[in-house]
């Protein structure tokens, strides 16, 4: 996407798929609101700070890249939301 509309439009366009992320599980929370809360919250972690994509979005900004705490922050919060969200999901505990 970033080749065809531009870098910073595919950044926002990242923005608003997380924020979208949210809407929808705020719209299933009446069914089960506990497990709504639960799936709300593990986002939160997965793309706020200091451990989520944010925090990963902060290192590209910086002149020296810890690569490991980078992709710990980005590519790295993206897979444990998505295996912990489909965990709570199915009812399920997030950890291990």
């Amino acid at each position: 996407m970033h080749r065809a509309f531009s870098e910073p439009l595919a950044v926002l366009t990242g923005d608003r798929l997380i924020i979208m992320a949210f809407e929808v599980l705020a719209r299933v929370g009446p069914q089960d609101a506990t497990r709504a809360n639960h799936l709300i919250l593990s986002l939160d972690r997965r793309s706020g700070m200091p451990n989520g994509i944010c925090a990963g979005q902060g290192w590209e900004s910086e002149a020296e890249v810890d690569l490991e705490a980078y992709h710990r922050s980005k590519t790295g919060a993206l897979f444990i939301a998505a295996t912990q969200m489909g965990a709570i999901a199915a009812g399920h505990e997030p950890e291990p």
